[in-house]
């Protein structure tokens, strides 16, 4: 073996490493737009709950009430939904939204398991994110329902997104004419929504998401829990 080979390794070798780089960075420039668009739910997601929280006087830290659990997770199944109904507004596909939702859907199961619960035993994590999606499925439903984002005449409150939400939110926290717990739901969901740079993340995804392939949708759906 040649001293060059010693130090770059041998053509093979250079040819395997050279490959696997390039796998890297498709990967990254193809699931990449995904990831952040997942990232970007789950922020606005918690950023709306941390405000949440203040009104309510819940603590962010340590281990949460099954209630807490509850409401972040509602505020996670409307950002998502919202997040689709944009991508179709944005024009994407039925085939393009079935991929976003396929890789949307089990990762952020994973999260919001993760969140409150990454060190519980596995089967009960597996347990609670099939409860997730199966709500998720649920809510999508429900949101589907909604005309707009907002409207004006609050008469109509559940007739809009962020009205849904809101009466969602004082259902689950056993207030469900509670005013002041419908208003911060609505405040803080508006205020996340705002910072979220959504048009921008689903920009992004359209123009890679017919690259995505549904066995590797598949795979990250399957990975082993740890």
């Amino acid at each position: 073996m040649s001293i060059l080979d010693r130090i770059f390794g041998t053509p093979e070798e250079r040819k395997a490493n050279g490959l696997l780089k390039k796998v890297k960075a498709e990967t990254s420039e193809v699931y990449g737009p995904l990831s952040n668009l997942g990232l970007g739910i789950v922020r606005a997601a918690w950023d709306s709950y941390q405000d949440l929280a203040k009104v309510l006087e819940l603590s962010v830290g340590g281990q949460p009430t099954k209630q807490q659990m509850l409401l972040f997770y509602e505020l996670l199944y409307f950002f998502i939904h919202v997040t689709i109904r944009t991508a179709v507004g944005h024009g994407l596909t039925e085939a393009q939204i079935s991929k976003i939702q396929d890789y949307l859907g089990p990762q952020l199961s994973r999260t919001a398991v993760d969140t409150f619960c990454r060190h519980w035993p596995i089967e009960l994590k597996k347990r609670i994110a099939h409860e997730f999606f199966a709500k998720l499925n649920d809510a999508e439903v429900e949101y589907s329902k909604c005309r707009a984002l907002m409207l004006k005449d609050e008469s109509f409150e559940n007739d809009s997104l962020f009205g849904k939400l809101s009466h969602n939110v004082a259902q689950l926290w056993g207030s469900p004419s509670n005013p002041v717990v419908i208003m911060a739901a609505k405040t803080s969901a508006t205020k996340a929504f705002t910072s979220m740079p959504l048009d921008k993340l689903i920009h992004d995804v359209a123009i890679v998401i017919d690259r995505v392939e549904p066995d590797t949708l598949a795979a990250l759906r399957d990975r082993p829990w740890s």
